[in-house]
């Protein structure tokens, strides 16, 4: 099943996260799994749904895949900012 993700994800969203940065950056990874894990957990519990949007693939009620997307909403404010500089 195909769905949004929701509140009830974030314990297991914030697992992956900690999975994934140790996968793509592992001679980078200098932070504790626990530091990331609830670094994770902040974040989605902010953003989720509100600028962060998370669609997930779950089997057997277990998260295997997601495709998300993070609305920023500062460019245009950079923009502006930077034409108010010339």
């Amino acid at each position: 099943m195909i769905r949004q993700a929701n509140r009830q994800d974030i314990e297991e969203l914030s697992l992956l996260r900690v999975e994934h940065q140790k996968a793509e950056g592992k001679e980078d990874y200098h932070c504790d799994d626990t530091e990331l894990q609830n670094k994770a957990k902040e974040y989605f519990s902010k953003h989720l749904n509100k600028d962060y949007f998370c669609l997930i693939k779950e089997i057997n009620n277990r998260i295997i895949a997601t495709c998300a997307v993070q609305v920023l909403v500062w460019f245009h404010q950079y923009v502006v900012a930077l034409k108010n500089c010339f």
